[in-house]
């Protein structure tokens, strides 16, 4: 299996030879040339400025605390002991009491 640097090189490579392309077909239509000098048109008459609308101001409310988010100190140690009892039972071949771990551990937090 390749290494991660060796993986890292070649889409650098292939990155550095997409926008090299890119660069080139953008070049090649014209992209970079300076374009052709703008004639000035005739000034726009100018227009009386729009009458402000007073509004009455926007109350919001306070924003409610979030849940805590996560299982508790005690459900993570809990849930690392049936996953820990999950992997014995497997190690045993006693995949039933493994399932029945993992479905508790699940049911504490399904992450």
């Amino acid at each position: 299996m390749a290494s991660n640097g060796m993986l890292y090189g070649l889409v650098g490579a292939l990155g550095v030879a997409v926008v090299g392309g890119g660069l080139y077909i953008a070049n090649d239509k014209g992209a970079f040339s300076t374009p052709a000098p703008v004639v000035a048109a005739a000034p726009a008459p100018i227009a009386a400025p729009p009458v402000p609308v007073q509004r009455a101001p926007v109350v919001t409310p306070a924003p409610q605390p979030a849940p805590p988010s996560g299982p508790s100190a005690s459900q993570v140690q809990q849930i690392n002991t049936l996953v820990l009892d999950a992997r014995r039972a497997i190690t045993r071949g006693d995949f039933n009491s493994a399932d029945r771990a993992l479905d508790q551990a699940e049911r504490i937090d399904p992450r």
